[in-house]
């Protein structure tokens, strides 16, 4: 639930509490305890920044920081900290720049929701900007319908689905509404970046984190003389190149192609500096996220998804392949719940008329002045779609139980598998909207049923039967995602920072100065996992990743992954017995057992309850202080006790979950 190993003072209170009041009291006391925890939004955020794709760099041939990204990390931490509904959630995602708002705070909130949007990888060194637009929307639209449905709609760009019954026409009316969008991704041109990006101005608040400078008002003025200059001698020299071949005369040196790219990169370089200040040169906040394009129109269906091929307008609307069934009262809207007692006033303000007012009305035609996103997302979280709740709890089931009930996390179509138990998984979708689209009422609800609690053991009988054990006899052993690991480690030793650090690495290291190409930074720290606070606040960079995600199998963040892999290779071995981030986790973990035990047996025992939540057996007890007396003599006590830590920490027991 939090991603944490227990404390020792939390084993034992749960004991008492079993003792004094019984089991089931002492597990809803728990599952209450946990859920209410600073540390489940972390927890659960991260399980949603994998489907989101979450990375602060443009990744592919030109990897460009993202110095803003890390205001949507944040945000998805809060929302499940909060437990917004999940209606709300990929309503605020979708469309949250089309919502209404009260006060600055939630327009800045609604406007970061949509960063959803915006943190994409994308080949910033793209030639051909219309081929550039059309693989950013390919790539909005693959990341919505995969994470939302379970199926992506991308498949159809060139031709109908092979598989599913998704058309080119669904395809292209999807990408009419994500066209008419336009995405504020925040970088600025350079040598190394041909694609330019806006950030989007936030609203000013107090006590806002910026990471960029505030310049001199002077230093503004004169870099808008410069950024003026540099259009008119670019005017010029287009007119005295046009007037030489009109004439018939050879151009010269009039106006060369590195005159063009001089102007080209150093005006974007002004451009991109401007934006991050206001008119006095004081510093503005800003964000990735989207808006309405000036522009609103339909696409133009692309022959081959070739951009040189357009053929006929296709008008913007919802995919046909789904079809929402007739409306009844077996589910209420979220509209129709009574639970704002449990909203937290920062992301309720104007729940009730966000996406509800067309509850009632089956008509999500989009209009002619928007782009459509604010529609989409009202279909997509109609209780009536036989998708969007479904494919949430399978996430949440496959998180808590080791597999979903569809065992193809993102794959809800054709060629995925069919659900294990598809009654439970409807009884378990329906229930979810009934009860306000509440993930910790969902979680709660998982974590203590009889199916959760079963042991890990093997059997014999139920194994022969279902060897897969799709049919949940028993609660599969697995290994703990790579953060889970490495939290843990912190956890253990004693120095996990549990306060959120401010912003990111990315964003007070690299920001989007000249040198935001990724491979070329110096600035960076060589060991990226350097931090103390929890995981899920490391930097994320598409192709660089800290070296314990990047080994432990962390979701690729180009890619929707709503399931990680699970290697076991010679390299994660070589860390865990090299890695100075071990080694230090490992002394640390040493100098505790000699502050907080005085007696060899009790830092064995301490050590153990520690790292594995359970006491030696006799056979570990005796080997290890067998150990430790003759390291002692050799290396000293506390050099003994690291060795034994970073064996403690290294062993299959530490990084599995039984």
């Amino acid at each position: 639930l939090v991603g944490l190993p227990p404390p020792a003072e939390a084993l034992q209170s749960f004991r008492a509490t079993v003792e004094r009041s019984g089991l089931e009291a002492a597990l809803e006391d728990v599952v209450a305890r946990l859920l209410d925890s600073p540390q489940f939004g972390e927890r659960w955020g991260r399980h949603w920044l994998d489907v989101a794709r979450f990375a602060e760099s443009s990744g592919k041939e030109a990897n460009i920081s993202f110095p803003h990204a890390w205001r949507y990390r944040d945000y998805v931490i809060d929302c499940f900290q909060q437990d917004l509904p999940l209606d709300r959630f990929l309503t605020e995602q979708l469309a949250g720049d089309l919502l209404p708002f009260d006060r600055d705070a939630e327009r800045a909130r609604l406007l970061i929701a949509t960063g959803f949007l915006a943190i994409g990888p994308k080949n910033l060194d793209a030639v051909d900007p219309n081929q550039f637009q059309a693989d950013l929307i390919d790539e909005q639209i693959d990341t919505v319908t995969r994470a939302l449905l379970g199926s992506s709609v991308a498949c159809a760009r060139c031709h109908d689905h092979k598989f599913d019954p998704f058309s080119m026409h669904d395809y292209y009316a999807l990408a009419g509404i994500f066209s008419s969008t336009k995405t504020y991704f925040g970088t600025a041109i350079s040598p190394a970046n041909r694609i330019g990006g806006d950030p989007l101005r936030l609203p000013d608040l107090e006590n806002q984190l910026i990471f960029h400078r505030s310049i001199p008002a002077k230093r503004v003025t004169d870099l808008e003389a410069e950024l003026e200059s540099l259009r008119q001698e670019q005017e010029t020299g287009k007119r005295a190149v046009m007037a030489a071949v009109m004439r018939g005369e050879d151009p010269g040196d009039r106006f060369t192609l590195r005159d063009a790219l001089r102007i080209f990169w150093r005006s974007g370089a002004i451009e991109g500096q401007l934006k991050k200040v206001d008119a006095k040169g004081n510093a503005v906040p800003l964000a990735m996220a989207v808006l309405d394009h000036e522009s609103i129109a339909d696409a133009r269906l692309l022959r081959r998804g070739e951009v040189s091929q357009p053929a006929e307008l296709v008008a913007r609307r919802m995919p046909t392949a789904i079809q929402l069934p007739p409306r009844g009262d077996e589910v209420a809207r979220s509209s129709d719940r009574d639970d704002s007692s449990d909203r937290d006033d920062s992301s309720d303000s104007d729940d009730s008329s966000d996406s509800d007012d067309s509850s009632d009305s089956d008509d999500y035609s989009v209009p002619a002045d928007q782009s459509g996103r604010l529609e989409l997302a009202r279909w997509l979280t109609d209780p009536r779609h036989p998708l969007t709740a479904r494919v949430y709890v399978n996430r949440v089931w496959h998180h808590l139980m080791g597999s979903g009930l569809v065992a193809s996390i993102d794959d809800f179509g054709t060629t995925g598998h069919p659900p294990s138990h598809p009654e439970l998984l409807d009884h378990l979708a329906t229930s979810f909207i009934q009860e306000g689209w509440s993930t910790k009422r969902l979680v709660h609800s998982i974590v203590l049923s009889r199916t959760y609690r079963q042991a890990s053991d093997f059997r014999e009988q139920p194994f022969q039967l279902d060897p897969d054990n799709r049919l949940r006899w028993q609660m599969p052993k697995r290994r703990l995602e790579a953060e889970a690991i490495r939290d843990a480690m912190l956890t253990v030793s004693g120095e996990l920072d549990l306060e959120r650090p401010d912003g990111s690495l990315v964003a007070k290291v690299i920001g989007d100065g000249p040198i935001s190409l990724i491979g070329l930074n110096r600035s960076l720290p060589t060991d990226l996992d350097g931090s103390t606070h929890r995981s899920v606040y490391l930097p994320v960079l598409r192709d660089r990743l800290p070296d314990v995600l990047e080994l432990f199998d962390a979701a690729d963040p180009s890619f929707v992954t709503g399931q990680r892999e699970s290697t076991n290779v010679p390299l994660q071995g070589l860390y865990l017995l090299n890695s100075r981030f071990v080694r230090d986790r490992a002394e640390a973990l040493a100098k505790r057992l000699v502050q907080d035990a005085d007696e060899p047996s009790e830092r064995i025992e301490l050590a153990f309850e520690l790292c594995f939540g359970r006491p030696p057996e006799p056979e570990e007890r005796d080997r290890v202080e067998a150990y430790l007396r003759d390291a002692e003599q050799t290396l000293g006590l506390e050099a003994a006790l690291a060795d034994l830590g970073q064996v403690l920490l290294g062993t299959g027991e530490f990084r599995h979950l039984d």
